[in-house]
This record gives structure tokens, C-alpha cells and sequence, in this order.
């Protein structure tokens, strides 16, 4: 009974972590990979309990444990490694799918809350966000299929290949968001994989339908008719196909009725076409920030940026001034180098670790904040009151900017995970607007110093994305930028995004000032270009 007791005490203490989406963030995904000690504490104790009625499930649990301190002794080679990462969250969460399948008794149910409320496992909603961030990948960096199939990713650790089943899982669920780019990309490569294996990994019927149906909606109905004859041969019966061939054979006749030619013509490769989207102009541009292409580099304003030490006549800065590069000049945006130490760093992850939830992204047609896609990342606000070093911390920003930190919101730590992004968006809101970015307290976002907590291997830059300017993740430093006019206007050129962290660990720190308390530091203007 006392063990039970200190079983759950400490179940208590950890039940405060967020357990959802792991793969929002890198800190959650490590802690998956060394989460294999709590896991068997729980998992052992059951099965030696009921070991006859539950070999079944202990030889589960074994292969989830061999993959678990296999992952925790390279752990670097998994947690640098996006593909390594997609493997391994699918491999965990099948095994654990596979554990809870097993477990159907009153005594199995309170063992998988026990487990779920102590220790950090992927689930179904882990595989589906690792399948997205990998497709994000391969759209941002231009990453070509059939080398993410073969694990060719320039990394330190090598990845394993995607087998014909794997290609054809990650195209399937681009299949059920009818997004038939990504899943004729995927279809084809699995059906590629498929004819060079010796021991098929999937049914090729299967295939073939998926395959058949994403080639016709991105306008290939002659491919498709051939894939269907191809369905036709294996199995002469198969409904879907004798209905999909009665289908496609009338947007045949359709298309030759106006073209007499087009079915005479060679049948090359199939078009795949991006679909552009409502914001493609947009979209393509941030992309090829993050690529590090379109960035702006003319020589004439390039050459007046300049690199100085700023006091401010400030007492604390005539001691150590701050280290200040020009990063831009239209809007005016500074770097500061040496912003925090090493040690403060290292506090504030650790502060927040345990305490990370998936972040909000703010809508501003709704005006409200919101889980989206469009953000995919960890956060925890720290306060003065969390440690000393917060509110020394805040001193130094308000000293470095020369802003009243008295309105400005708290430390805003962020973790990305595997692909983690935020897509363009600017931190203000529209004038007049009241929510809760712009009250009638703070007032709106005035300006947003973005603090790196970390060095990242790929991927992961700040790109802004009207002007062309990119920001690269410099552990200790931080680049600061105005989003308001001095009229109270929003900026659009503030608009910006964090790029898909491709290979490392990000952690970064929104610290937002707001218009209250800088009425005499930033005088109000009715010029609306100051």
C-alpha cells in the first residue's frame, strides 16, 4: 500500500507535463527517447503480475524497451536527424498502439494512465504532425523524394531507407487531406521501392488504387487509365477499379471531344503541380527566404550598416555595453550580441522544460488565439516572480532597447520540434482593435526583441518576408524590431516567420513591449512613414 501511495505521489508531481503532441517540441522528443526507466517501472510491474494471461503483451513491451535504449544511446543521431526522427516516432508509437491493444482488463487501463500521466509517448496525433513536418521540409528546402526515401539528408547520422510500405504511409496521409501533390509525390516513389523489393512491404492493389486516384485529380487521366488496366490485370473484379475506369474513360472522351490529339500524344511523365493556394505569391517568397534565396544584399545599402557598442548613458551599459550590429536598415532592425550568458540560458530551459504547451498562433480574422498548423512549437511564459534571474534579465532588454519593460509581456520561451515553424505573421494587430495582444492597459505590441537561445544546425532562421531580410539563430544574441509606426499603425514590413528548423535543437525567447510606458521614449508622430 505505501508503494502504491509513493506511486502516486509521484505520478502527481509529473502530471502537470504536457503530454500531447510531442513532436512540437525537441526537449519533449528527447525526453521521449529517455523516457524507457519510467516506462518499465510501470509496465513490468503488470506484467509479472498476470505474466500467463499476458506473454503476448510482454513480448510488446520488449521490442517497444529494445527500441527505446536503443534510440537512448544514440540520441544524438536521432534527435538530429528529421528522418531518424519520423522513424522513431512511428516505430514507439506503433509499439505502444500495439501495448494498449493488448491491455483490455480494469488493472491494464490504470496502468496506461499511470504511463500517460509519467512519461512523454507519442500517439496517433504525433505520427500524423511528424508526416506534415517532414512534407514541410521537402516543400521549404526543395528536398527531392526520392533522396529523403533513400535517407540521403547531408547530416552527421546516416538515415535508415523508406521501404515502399513507409512511402506509401506518408503519401497516404496527404491522401486523406485531399492533398494528392504530396500523395502522387509519395505513391510513386513507394511504387518505385516497391518493384526493386524482394520481400514486398505492401499490397500492390493497394497501392495502385491510391496511386490511380492522386493521378487523376492532379490531371493525369491517361496515367490513371493505365494504372486502372494495371489494377484490371491483377484482379479482373476489383470494383473500385471497374467503376474508376467507367469514370475516367468519359473525362477521356470529354478532353479528346475538344482535342482530337490529346490522347494520341506519348504518354510522358506525370504533371504534379504545387497548388498555389491563396497565398502562394506569399508563401513562395518565405520559402525561398529560408533557402536563403531573395535575400536582400544590395551592395549600396549594405555598406551603411554598421557594427558599434551602445551605453545609452546608462549606468549598467557604461560597464558592459551592449554589442550592436545593423542587420537592416528599411525598417531600421539591430542585432545584439551577448545578450544573455550561457548560464541564464541554460536556467530558463530548464525553468521551463516540464512546463512547455503547444503555442497559440493569433488569428486575426477571428481575433482570437488559437492551436493552428501554421505554428508548430512549444511555449511557457516566465515571470519575475519564476527566478532572480528572469527579472535581471528583463533589466538588460529594457536597458538594450532603451523600452519601458513595466508593459511589456513575459519571457515567452519557445522549443520547436521536429520541422517546427511559424508561418508569416506579424506580432501586432490592427489599430483599434482591443483583444488580447492590443488591451486597453498595454496597449499593442510596440516592438519585439527575439532572443536565440541556441545555435541551429539547419533551418530555423527568422526571415522577414516584404523586405528580404533573414536573421540566422546565433546562440546569446537577439535582433530587435519596431511593428508599429510611430502614427500606431501596424508595419507590415514587421511581417515575419520562423523557418522550418531542418537539423538541431531551437529554443528562442518572444519578448513583446507594448505602447503603455513609452509615450515619452517614443513620441506619438502623425507622419505615417516614421
Amino acid at each position: 500500500m505505501a508503494s502504491e501511495l509513493g506511486t502516486l505521489h509521484v505520478l502527481l508531481l509529473v502530471a502537470g507535463l504536457g503530454l500531447a503532441e510531442v513532436f512540437t517540441s525537441y526537449d519533449h522528443l528527447a525526453r521521449m527517447i529517455d523516457s524507457e526507466a519510467t516506462v518499465s517501472e510501470h509496465l513490468t510491474s503488470y506484467i509479472q503480475a498476470e505474466e500467463q494471461r499476458l506473454d503476448k503483451l510482454k513480448q510488446a513491451f520488449d521490442t517497444m524497451r529494445s527500441h527505446m535504449v536503443a534510440a537512448s544511446k544514440e540520441r544524438d543521431r536521432h534527435l538530429n536527424n528529421p528522418i531518424n526522427l519520423y522513424f522513431l516516432i512511428k516505430r514507439i508509437a506503433a509499439d505502444w498502439s500495439t501495448v494498449k491493444s493488448l491491455i483490455n482488463a480494469t488493472a491494464a487501463e490504470d496502468v496506461i494512465r499511470k504511463a500517460n500521466a509519467s512519461v512523454l509517448l507519442p500517439g496517433d496525433e504525433d505520427v500524423e504532425g511528424a508526416s506534415v513536418a517532414l512534407l514541410r521540409l521537402q516543400d521549404t528546402y526543395q528536398l527531392n523524394t526520392t533522396q529523403i526515401g533513400s535517407g540521403l539528408l547531408k547530416t552527421v547520422h546516416k538515415s535508415p531507407e523508406f521501404t515502399a510500405w513507409d512511402c506509401y504511409e506518408l503519401g497516404r496521409s496527404a491522401y486523406d487531406k485531399d492533398d494528392h501533390y504530396h500523395s502522387l509525390l509519395w505513391m510513386e516513389e513507394a511504387l518505385r521501392r516497391w518493384n526493386k523489393e524482394e520481400d514486398k512491404t505492401i499490397d500492390r492493389l493497394l497501392l495502385l488504387d491510391h496511386l490511380r486516384h492522386s493521378a487523376l485529380q492532379q490531371g493525369n487521366p491517361r496515367h490513371s487509365l493505365s494504372l486502372i488496366h494495371e489494377m484490371l490485370a491483377i484482379d479482373p473484379s476489383h470494383g473500385q477499379a471497374l467503376t474508376a475506369k467507367v469514370h475516367v474513360e468519359s473525362v477521356l472522351a470529354e478532353e479528346q471531344a475538344m482535342n482530337a490529339d490529346s490522347n494520341a500524344m506519348p504518354l510522358g511523365p506525370m504533371k504534379n503541380e504545387r497548388p498555389a493556394g491563396n497565398d502562394s505569391s506569399e508563401r513562395d517568397r518565405y520559402e525561398a527566404l529560408c533557402r536563403g534565396e531573395g535575400v536582400m544584399n544590395d551592395p549600396a545599402r549594405v555598406s551603411k550598416l554598421k557594427c558599434y557598442y551602445l551605453t545609452r548613458n546608462n549606468p549598467r551599459l557604461l560597464l558592459s555595453p551592449a554589442k550592436v550590429e545593423e542587420v537592416f536598415d528599411r525598417p531600421p532592425m539591430l542585432f545584439f550580441h551577448d545578450i544573455l550568458l550561457e548560464s541564464e540560458m541554460e536556467l530558463m530551459k530548464k525553468l521551463s522544460s516540464s512546463r512547455l504547451q503547444r503555442a497559440a498562433g493569433y488569428n486575426r480574422t477571428a481575433n482570437v488565439s488559437m492551436v493552428t498548423s501554421r505554428r508548430t512549437n512549444k511555449s511557457e511564459w516566465l515571470r519575475d516572480r519564476d527566478h532572480q534571474v528572469i527579472a535581471k534579465t528583463n533589466r538588460r532588454f529594457q536597458d538594450y532597447t532603451g523600452l519601458d519593460v513595466t508593459s511589456a509581456e513575459p519571457h515567452k520561451v519557445c522549443n520547436y520540434g521536429l520541422g517546427g515553424h511559424f508561418e508569416p505573421h506579424v506580432d501586432s494587430t490592427a489599430a483599434g482593435v482591443i483583444n488580447s495582444i492590443n488591451t486597453v492597459q498595454r496597449g499593442n505590441r510596440i516592438a519585439t526583441l527575439l532572443v536565440y537561445m541556441s545555435d541551429v544546425d539547419a533551418g530555423g532562421d527568422t526571415v522577414f518576408i516584404n523586405i528580404g531580410a533573414r536573421i540566422v539563430s546565433k546562440m546569446g544574441g537577439a535582433v530587435f524590431w519596431y511593428n508599429l509606426f510611430r502614427n500606431g499603425e501596424s508595419d507590415e514590413n514587421s511581417k515575419h516567420a520562423g523557418c522550418p528548423v531542418l537539423m538541431g535543437n531551437k529554443w528562442a525567447i518572444n519578448k513583446h513591449f507594448h505602447e503603455r510606458g513609452q509615450e515619452f521614449i517614443l513620441p506619438c508622430s502623425l507622419d505615417p512613414t516614421e
